[in-house]
């Protein structure tokens, strides 16, 4: 997992995030848990780039304003034994990342019941 701030972070108080894999019906799935404040006018933003053919995925995103959002972005419909990686960026109103995290996640194999 890589973290780059690129912008004035100070309005932000960022306070993580994981991946988990899973299975959600007939796809694999990644879940991204985030949870940060701002104090602040940002965006956020999560992606998931499949690394074999480069098709993106945008799971979630959204606007806060002096809030805080504490949960989990789902992204239910990708491919088996891929490798992704996934992107959380906050940026500011003008659109610059203030934060940016980013780490190589690989779903698991279908199960031999699918």
């Amino acid at each position: 997992m890589r973290q780059i701030e690129t912008g004035d972070s100070s309005c932000v108080k960022f306070n993580g995030w994981a991946n988990r894999t899973g299975h959600h019906l007939a796809w694999a799935a990644i879940w991204t848990s985030l949870n940060f404040s701002s104090f602040c006018y940002v965006t956020y933003t999560v992606t998931y780039v499949n690394t074999l053919t480069g098709a993106v995925f945008v799971g979630g995103s959204g606007q806060l304003l002096n809030a805080s959002f504490s949960g989990t972005i789902d992204a239910d419909n990708l491919d088996f034994s891929t490798s992704y990686t996934v992107t959380l960026t906050i940026a500011d109103e003008a659109g610059l990342a203030l934060i940016r995290q980013t780490a190589t996640v690989t779903t698991p194999a279908a199960r031999a019941d699918a």
